[in-house]
């Protein structure tokens, strides 16, 4: 009988040091009098809690669980079900200590539930920041694209500043961390754009400035009450001054347009454009058009053929001869024998530049001086000259 009393205290105390050797804090439930009582705990939960487990033996779920009401009935599941279960939560100790546990169930027979809690703090709090740091580099792609895609709308060709306005209007929505809620206005002077379905709200961001005497306003609203970010405030200042810097290049360029037209139009030479490509002429200024006998825009579309005139060479391989140097060298200039719309010929100084146009691609820009009149006189002088040295000799 002592023998057998000194094996079971034996094998008792063998488990009872299995159960304090596992690594995890490990609490035993036991089902008493339709109550669920704490009747067991291993050492690593009696470290885990600093020692104040102790002070919850023999107290009944109900009361340590008193706002768990999901602890409760997780023990009790696994009590009436006889199954394993597992949790992922969030668990405030009495200490007021927060942590996040994976908590397991497992129910021994008759009536014993053994709850193993493992702390996934560190895991969850790494995963929450891979989550954030991923939703951050998403935001920050979408910003980027709306910056990348006011880039784009510069490049298009004669785009107007209203275009360039509505084209960024509609860009900024899918740059938001709510774009579905966005609704955006931009203010011009006194022109507005605004999206589809535009309203007012309380929740307003907003960017201004005043450029060449002018403000612009953008207002971004969200339909319901979330914060802006602060990377989406230095979206919108940063949207705002590429506006800026934009539409006052494109007010010098237009204004530099306007005095290149200004100067072409009433320079003393006659300056003509023809496409490389093909030898189309797709520019006249009004002197030239004059010079050759041609009505204003008359010359548009035509082969720069017409105002070669026949000599020693066709009009054709004239034209040869002059791209020709001109591709080698970058230009060309010398006297070249012209014929007006009448077919009346005369002698014109040519000089002949390449210019990669943002239209019409690689163009031959032609400034041409009549000299018609330099030529008779020395025609006149060099007959003279002849008729002299002829006399001489008589």
């Amino acid at each position: 009988m002592a023998s057998l009393e000194n094996v079971l205290w034996k094998s008792e105390e063998n488990i009872r040091a299995l159960f304090n050797g596992i690594p995890m804090p490990t609490y035993v439930w036991q089902f008493i009098d339709d109550k669920l009582i704490l009747i067991e705990f291993n050492r690593a939960a009696d470290e885990y809690t600093h020692g104040s487990i102790k002070n919850s033996l023999g107290v009944k779920a109900s009361e340590f669980y008193h706002d768990r009401q999901d602890i409760l009935d997780d023990l009790n599941i696994c009590l009436k079900t006889k199954e394993k279960l597992s949790r992922e939560m969030e668990y405030t100790f009495r200490s007021g200590e927060k942590k996040f546990l994976t908590t397991k169930y497992a129910y021994i027979s008759p009536d014993i539930v053994l709850v193993h809690t493992e702390d996934i703090s560190e895991r969850i709090r790494i995963e929450q920041e891979l989550k954030k740091s991923n939703h951050d580099q998403k935001e920050r792609i979408k910003e980027l694209l709306c910056l990348y895609g006011i880039s784009e709308l510069t490049l298009k060709l004669a785009i107007t500043d209203d275009e360039l306005i509505q084209g960024t209007l509609e860009l900024i929505p899918p740059s938001m961390e709510y774009p579905e809620l966005a609704l955006v206005e931009i203010r011009y002077g006194e022109k507005i754009f605004r999206t589809n379905n535009f309203k007012e709200t309380p929740w307003c961001l907003a960017a201004s400035l005043t450029m060449n005497e002018t403000v612009m306003i953008i207002n971004i609203y969200y339909l319901e009450n979330y914060p802006f970010l602060a990377e989406e405030r230095h979206l919108i200042n940063e949207i705002i001054h590429r506006l800026e810097i934009i539409l006052v290049k494109k007010k010098v360029e237009n204004d530099l347009e306007k005095l290149n037209l200004e100067i072409m139009t009433n320079i003393a030479e006659g300056i003509y454009l023809i496409r490389l490509e093909d030898g189309i002429i797709v520019y006249t200024n009004p002197r030239f058009e004059e010079m050759f006998g041609y009505n204003p825009g008359e010359m548009i579309g035509k082969n720069v053929v017409i105002v070669n005139a026949p000599t020693n060479k066709s009009p054709e391989e004239t034209k040869e001869i002059i791209e020709t140097i001109l591709i080698e060298t970058g230009e060309w200039h010398g006297e070249v024998k012209n014929i007006k719309k009448d077919g009346n010929p005369f002698w014109c100084y040519a000089n002949v530049s390449l210019f990669d146009h943002p239209e019409h691609g690689t163009v031959m820009v032609s400034v041409i001086t009549d000299i018609n009149e330099r030529k008779r006189a020395e025609e006149k002088h060099n007959r003279k000259t002849r008729i002299m040295k002829a006399i001489k000799y008589i």
